[in-house]
């Protein structure tokens, strides 16, 4: 049930990851941004009724570094939305999905006086090697993410941008999630994303009077349905880690396969065709985070 549970979560990241790059590749980033979060806060509100609701108390005592995970991860997401529009869907998750990892492995080393392997050592090295060759083999893109040499490294930058803040925004929220309940600590953090993100495009609007502050109802409409899954995910993989006998490593292993499947689903949507270089750096990142995770202290 652990792995069944943990594969569902995955898959179901990978779907969202897929179908919201249409929407940032139409809209603007910040509005995608924005109602991404305050339609997730909506959707994700029923897995509330499986939290402690006396945890809800202790988040005031957490509330400076839910804050910076919401700022973090508001500031994550815009650069994610603009990695989509220069890169290919498998290739952009493939960039940020890597440095995240490694970028997390440094700071736990940083702040949590954690001890690295020399098996994780040579996971991250391998992870970023296949970061390197992914950014070169851009050149030959696949469609229909049109895009000149520059783009595609404006594209590259954003996604390892998304990498290094969705890491930072996950070590601050690791406090939060060990002392409060795990799905209030995920509403709290998708919603509070919302929150700071209409914050930033009210404050554009304020400067600059015709920008976008909403989407066609249509537009809106489908953005709802793209972020549908992330309430399934983060379910699956909430339940899935609290089974008895389950395994944080084995879990992040498992959601080290989002990279591939986001590319299926982008053959699929978008028929976005990665070249052979791509899928064997695509795999091998994937494959590189599992060994990391899975050697993980």
């Amino acid at each position: 049930m652990f792995i069944l549970l943990l594969t569902c979560s995955a898959i179901a990241y990978a779907l969202q990851n897929t179908l919201i790059a249409a929407a940032c590749r139409r809209n603007d980033v910040l509005v995608v941004v924005t109602w991404r979060g305050l339609t997730l806060a909506l959707l994700m509100a029923p897995l509330l009724f499986w939290a402690d609701a006396a945890a809800f108390a202790c988040l005031d005592a957490h509330a400076w570094p839910l804050v910076g995970a919401c700022v973090a991860g508001a500031s994550a997401n815009l650069f994610g939305s603009l990695s989509v529009r220069h890169l290919s869907v498998g290739i952009a998750n493939a960039v940020f999905m890597s440095v995240s990892t490694v970028a997390t492995a440094l700071f736990a080393m940083l702040f949590y006086r954690e001890r690295p392997s020399p098996w994780e050592f040579l996971g991250m090295g391998l992870i970023l090697g296949c970061v390197v060759l992914l950014t070169l083999s851009s050149r030959r893109r696949p469609r229909p993410v049109a895009t000149t040499a520059g783009g595609v490294a404006i594209g590259v930058v954003c996604a390892c941008l998304f990498g290094l803040l969705i890491s930072t925004a996950v070590t601050c929220l690791l406090t939060v999630t060990r002392e409060v309940d795990p799905f209030i600590a995920a509403w709290a953090w998708e919603g509070g994303i919302g929150v700071v993100a209409l914050v930033f495009l009210l404050l554009r609007r304020a400067l600059r009077s015709t920008a976008a502050v909403a989407m066609p109802p249509r537009e809106t409409g489908l953005l709802a349905l793209a972020v549908a899954p992330t309430a399934v995910g983060t379910g699956c993989y909430t339940v899935g880690t609290a089974l008895p006998g389950s395994s944080l490593a084995v879990a992040g292993a498992m959601l080290g396969t989002i990279m591939i499947f986001s590319a299926l689903f982008a053959r699929l949507v978008y028929s976005e065709r990665l070249t052979r270089e791509q899928w064997l750096a695509v795999a091998g990142a994937c494959a590189a985070i599992v060994l990391f995770q899975l050697t993980a202290n």
